[in-house]
């Protein structure tokens, strides 16, 4: 967005005094409504930096002042220090009779601005900041988040950026409204959580450069499945739907290859067949109608036969299993490695496996996973979800699915997706198995894996957050059917 920012400038000639005119305006349009209940004005404090979001955060208390609210702006440095912009956006809301204090020379008439609001717009540090809040950010800062008040941050809450690591003082934001295209920060495990609502503020960017193909990421919502879901056909029979093999179950959980398995058949799988050992054969053939239950040792027969395999849900890791694994992966195409599939990626000797995997293949970490198929930490990795996801995607050549409150696709080319997550629910134990097994069941009808991987988590995300309005809190083996509904759905088109 700073390279946007300049383009636009530079290129187009458009003056930074209209684009941060434009910025503070659009971003009050999408606050006031979500601020006024009944009609009542809350006191609003607007906290300002030296930066171009203290600029646009002035414009939106020029505005809600014009708009009745009762407003009050806290500066963290000298009229004189800040930016030119920034100074007449300054003036202009001290013209209007606002009330203007300076910190840290008027601290105690800051503190008292602040704890007295009930709404605060935090303007005091873009996504551009580099290390932690330094003083009197982070006392301001400090305030913000002991106040109550309900905070909008502009673009980002200060304090979060690309550098951000926990511990670092942050502002904790009940809305971000976010500027023009989403920030990778924003998404990231550690840092979602602080920012509550996000909220797209549309800017008068130039069209071309906001929809520069080049742009490596893209942010996917409920709507975005229609356009990744062709239409099944209406004369589809059960192997022209697909062929999956499950491979997974060990004592003690036997449930995963099933979650996995029903969670195949409901995404246009037309044939499904678990194979596991012996020892819990009967007990996962008792559990299951629609699917086929096979011993594991008929895999090595049948698997060419398979449009897709879906392997490691509740596997375990001991005996044989490494040798297994490479038998599946040496006679298959294409499919999911999750769960333990992926712990046994991670184990020593199999660094060849995992580097002679290729883009028909999905692996599906969550963050613990991640960390021991890249041989590092879950701190390193959930710090910087996006690229670690990306490292392994391009270790592997495989599409990697990221899995955490927020979720990334990540292709081995660097391209990548974000899903927002943020639905509690789906902690649920099994919820992973059928995430891989929609995928798997995606693949088998002939998507490619790019596409299947983010089709499947959409409709899983959806499929959560529908069940949650409807039932609350919910198991994991409600959710192959409701993503069932949404895929079909959504695919409906042209049937």
């Amino acid at each position: 967005m700073q390279e946007i920012d300049r383009r636009s400038r530079d290129e187009y000639g458009i003056p930074e005094l209209l684009l941060m005119e434009s910025a503070g305006l659009r971003a009050w349009d999408e606050l006031s409504p979500r601020i006024h209940r009944d009609s009542h004005a809350a006191p609003m404090c607007v906290v300002v930096g030296r930066g171009n979001n203290g600029g646009d955060a002035l414009v939106m208390a020029r505005y809600a002042a014009l708009d009745g609210v009762p407003v009050t702006v806290v500066l963290a440095a000298a009229l004189g220090e800040l930016g030119e912009q920034g100074r007449l956006h300054a003036d202009i809301v001290r013209n209007l009779g606002i009330p203007v204090s300076e910190w840290p020379s008027a601290e105690d008439q800051c503190r008292s601005a602040i704890a007295s609001s009930e709404v605060i717009i935090d303007g005091l540090a873009g996504t551009g900041i580099r290390g932690a809040l330094r003083a009197p950010l982070d006392s301001i800062c400090a305030a913000v988040n002991a106040s109550g008040a309900r905070v909008a941050a502009v673009d980002a809450p200060s304090g979060l950026g690309d550098r951000w690591r926990p511990g670092m003082p942050v502002v904790n934001a009940s809305w971000t409204l976010t500027m023009g295209l989403p920030k990778t920060c924003l998404y990231t495990p550690l840092g979602r959580p602080y920012c509550g609502e996000i909220v797209p503020v549309a800017l008068s960017f130039p069209t071309a450069l906001i929809e520069d193909p080049e742009l490596p990421g893209d942010l996917l919502g409920s709507s975005d499945l229609d356009g990744l879901l062709e239409p099944l056909g209406a004369g589809a029979y059960k192997t022209k739907r697909g062929v999956v093999a499950v491979v997974g179950g060990a004592v003690g959980t036997t449930g995963a290859p099933v979650l996995a398995a029903e969670a195949a058949a409901r995404c246009r799988a037309g044939l499904v067949t678990i194979y596991a050992d012996a020892a819990v054969h009967p007990i996962i053939a008792s559990l299951v109608r629609s699917v086929m239950v096979r011993p594991l040792d008929e895999l090595d027969g049948a698997i060419g036969h398979a449009d897709a395999v879906v392997a490691g849900p509740g596997w375990g890791t001991g005996g044989s299993r490494a040798s297994q694994l490479e038998t599946i992966l040496g006679r298959a195409s294409r499919g999911v490695i999750d769960a333990d599939g992926l712990n046994l990626l991670a184990g020593r000797g199999m660094d060849r496996l995992l580097r002679g995997l290729h883009d028909g293949w999905v692996l599906t970490p969550h963050p613990g996973e991640l960390a021991r198929v890249l041989g590092t930490d879950v701190k390193t990795v959930s710090e910087d979800f996006v690229d670690a996801s990306l490292r392994l995607a391009a270790q592997s050549g495989a599409v990697v699915v990221g899995k955490a409150s927020t979720t990334v696709v990540a292709r081995p080319d660097g391209r990548f997706a974000v899903i927002d997550g943020m639905n509690a629910a789906m902690g649920t134990g099994g919820s992973g198995d059928v995430l891989a097994g929609a995928i798997g069941g995606l693949l088998a009808g002939g998507m490619d894996a790019w596409t299947a991987a983010r089709a499947a988590v959409i409709a899983h995300q959806q499929a959560g957050r529908t069940l949650r309005a409807r039932v609350g809190l919910f198991l994991a083996e409600q959710l192959p059917a409701e993503i069932g509904r949404i895929v079909d759905v959504c695919g409906a088109a042209g049937r």
